[in-house]
């Protein structure tokens, strides 16, 4: 089936404007992922952060611009690193230890990088997601969970994550394009809808000092999430990590709570949001009826309904 309509620039479709505006009034379930579908991946972005931390502080006299802290994917990542370097002096600090962390770090993430590509090509290639899931699991356990907490230790001197998470407002303006506007919009085609976000990314569990702190639980107050399903730190109120606990692995594990969602709902009309082929097996469910991926893998368009390159402003206007 090929994608017979162009909506807007960008945004290519099997179904016609009436037909999705017909589909949207009949959806009882939206399952909408999180790294980049909503925003950047959000973990990721935090261990690009630190790392960018590390790297300033340890060779130049320029700490991280706060005013301009977004989620960054790898690339615009490595774009604003070398701005930061442009603008700042050199001054190297003395101290062995950071120099190894720093080693370290980038050799790991060429690494992640590679096996990446990699497992992308592998997993276009077989035209399934077996080779996808083995990428999720290298990103959980490599960028996340105990990885992470030690990378905080390591970089700060504690185990307190507080001066790296994201606020709302940084969250809100991470965000591709149209995306909020969307989400509110099929919620007023259908008061009854229910939206649930499943996402491999970090939730901080706890009650912080600052109300301001948080990871990927401020999309709770951006967006009219009925439930949020992911991984999570587990925190004490100064921000230090207590421990670590992992809900979402690899595609099966959203498969299963999927499943637990449409059969706890009574769903028989979902929509899948996502990107990537740690959800093939959600655009496959039996009730998908609407399957909306952002930018994803060629071989993985046969299974969406509509394909948004970069914003989503065309699905509602």
């Amino acid at each position: 089936m090929n994608f017979t309509y162009k909506l807007s620039n960008g945004i290519c479709s099997k179904l016609s404007k009436q037909q999705l505006k017909s589909t949207y009034k009949k959806l009882d379930l939206i399952i909408l992922d999180a790294d980049g579908t909503v925003a950047p991946n959000i973990t990721v972005g935090l261990a690009n952060e630190i790392f960018n931390q590390l790297l300033l502080e340890t060779l130049t006299d320029r700490n991280i611009n706060e005013r301009n802290k977004v989620i960054l994917e790898p690339r615009n990542n490595i774009k604003q690193l070398f701005r930061e370097i442009r603008g700042s002096k050199l001054s190297i600090k003395r101290g062995r230890a950071k120099y190894f962390l720093l080693a370290k770090l980038f050799i790991s993430g060429l690494r992640l990088y590679n096996r990446r590509l990699t497992s992308q090509f592998a997993a276009q290639l077989k035209h399934n997601k077996a080779s996808h899931e083995n990428l999720i699991r290298l990103v959980v356990q490599t960028l996340t969970g105990k990885k992470m907490q030690l990378l905080v230790e390591k970089a700060t001197g504690n185990s307190s994550i507080e001066d790296y998470l994201y606020t709302k407002k940084q969250v809100e303006q991470s965000m591709y394009s149209g995306i909020i506007d969307f989400i509110k919009h099929l919620k007023k085609q259908n008061k009854k809808v229910k939206i649930v976000m499943i996402s491999e990314s970090f939730a901080v569990k706890g009650k912080l000092n600052n109300k301001n702190l948080g990871l990927l639980e401020h999309y709770r107050r951006i967006l009219p999430l009925n439930d949020l399903i992911s991984n999570e730190f587990c925190c004490s109120s100064d921000g230090c990590i207590k421990s670590v606990r992992i809900n979402v692995q690899r595609a099966a594990d959203k498969e299963a709570f999927a499943k637990k969602l449409i059969s706890r709902y009574n769903a028989k009309n979902v929509a899948v949001i996502a990107n990537d082929w740690e959800d093939f097996l959600l655009c496959i469910l039996p009730e998908t009826k609407l399957a909306i991926l952002r930018n994803p893998p060629r071989s993985m368009r046969k299974y969406a309904h509509i394909v948004v390159k970069e914003g989503y402003e065309g699905l509602y206007q």
